[in-house]
């Protein structure tokens, strides 16, 4: 037989034993698998908007350090130079 048909045969049995409370908490169980996927969208928004903001702070710190007069920059021992890798390891370290 092809396998369709053994498709259909076997949901229209399958449909006549099942009783109507265990369909009834298979719909409920597809609310369930929705609302796991809203969970992982919405931590995955989350993620994207806390890296959004350690970019942004990244960015504000490295330009900070590279216009930094180079008295100051002398007197703090910074190199203007290396402002990346100064302000990478301030915002993701």
């Amino acid at each position: 037989m092809h396998r369709a048909h053994t498709e259909i045969a076997a949901t229209g049995l399958v449909s006549a034993i099942i009783p109507a409370d265990i369909i009834i908490r298979t719909v409920d169980m597809g609310f369930m698998v929705r609302m796991d996927e809203r969970v992982k969208m919405m931590k995955l928004i989350k993620n994207l908007k806390i890296a959004a903001r350690n970019y942004a702070r990244y960015i504000a710190t490295r330009n900070e350090i590279a216009r930094m007069p180079l008295d100051v920059a002398l007197d703090l021992g910074i190199f203007r130079g290396d402002a990346d890798k100064i302000a990478r390891k301030a915002v993701w370290n």
